[in-house]
């Protein structure tokens, strides 16, 4: 003879889920921001030197070089900026311009800026100084 059946009676299935976004995460986790690294503005381009060629040429046509010069008020045509170049830099510092030579230039253009007495020379220096700063990165 059977036993009797002592479980309860089992509760009816749950009705069907609406069909997920296949695009959503599952679980409402806040995801981290991708934060870009920041890129390098400088003339350098993230690279430690930069030939003379290439920064002559940035010198004479890139937009930020432009920008740079127009934010410190300097009136310079694209030749004239192109001549900082072999000015700033003598050819002892050979076919490539790295971020320690621009300090050194621009401690010498301080040290230069610092002994001149003419007015006209001394704010030509300051904003020379500037300019070379920003251009390359240096705060």
């Amino acid at each position: 003879m059977p036993l009797p059946n002592t479980n309860p009676p089992m509760p009816p299935p749950p009705p069907p889920r609406p069909q997920q976004n296949i695009n959503k995460p599952a679980l409402n986790i806040a995801r981290p921001k991708q934060v870009a690294k920041p890129q390098d503005k400088s003339i350098f381009g993230g690279k430690e030197e930069i030939s003379r060629v290439s920064l002559r040429y940035k010198l004479l046509k890139d937009p930020e070089v432009w920008k740079a010069q127009k934010d410190l008020r300097m009136n310079l045509s694209p030749v004239e900026r192109s001549k900082l170049e072999k000015e700033t830099f003598a050819p002892v510092y050979g076919r490539n311009i790295s971020k320690k030579d621009l300090g050194v230039n621009l401690k010498k253009m301080g040290r230069e800026w610092a002994t001149t007495a003419d007015p006209k020379r001394k704010e030509f220096l300051r904003k020379e100084i500037k300019f070379f700063k920003k251009i390359g990165g240096i705060k």
